[in-house]
């Protein structure tokens, strides 16, 4: 069975190079409606599309500042308001074919508290940039990301995608070295500043999914 299924795989010399198809983000402000299906309840999805340096700590910021907002919305929208199914709000980070960052905000509630809820999200969202994040936060983020770490180095999969990745991005190993070091040196101020940096009232992009009765 090996040779029949893997053995007698003939291996290619060709070196294959991707390609750019030409798919782009729109740039600016979009607002969309959409009305599908009967179920009583409407999906939201709010986006910033940004430009990006690709490195190794830069990705890991955005992770930070992903986690304390995470933190203060499901505090707000799920617990306080109660208006949530869930909410989450989650990073896509590209080298190819141009470095970029996509940072979504979803959740799900109903039709009637669509306003309401995307106004509370957004109001959260301009507090980190006025505010940054408070000492409570901070100390939830960090414990959060030495934690994850901690089980991280003992799993397979993670040692493959962080080899992987210095090979296809020719970044240094020994940044996992550092990783620590950056978890302790956040400070309340860097939330401020990458909030402000990748998440611009000019690229938002609104899209509500209601149901069509």
């Amino acid at each position: 069975m090996i040779e029949s299924y893997i053995g007698g795989i003939s291996a290619s010399s060709k070196a294959e190079k991707p390609k750019d198809l030409g798919i782009k983000a729109p740039k600016g402000v979009a607002n969309k409606v959409y009305k599908k299906g009967n179920e009583p309840r409407s999906r939201v999805n709010l986006t910033w599309t940004n430009t990006f340096d690709y490195k190794r700590k830069n990705r890991f910021e955005v992770q930070a500042l992903m986690k304390l907002l995470n933190i203060k919305l499901r505090e707000n929208l799920r617990e306080d308001k109660g208006g949530v199914y869930g909410v989450g709000i989650y990073p896509s980070i590209s080298n190819f074919p141009k470095p970029s960052v996509q940072i979504t905000c979803v959740f799900a509630c109903a039709p009637d508290n669509v306003s309401k809820l995307v106004s509370a999200a957004i109001d959260e969202i301009n507090d980190v940039k006025k505010n940054g994040c408070n000492d409570e936060n901070l100390t939830k983020v960090k414990e959060g990301f030495l934690k994850e770490r901690e089980t991280q180095l003992k799993e397979n999969n993670f040692w493959l995608y962080y080899i992987a990745g210095n090979e296809a991005y020719n970044e240094s190993l020994a940044d996992i070295d550092q990783y620590n070091t950056w978890v302790k040196e956040l400070k309340k101020e860097d939330f401020k500043v990458l909030a402000n940096k990748y998440m611009l009232d000019a690229e938002l992009k609104q899209f509500v999914l209601n149901p069509e009765k």
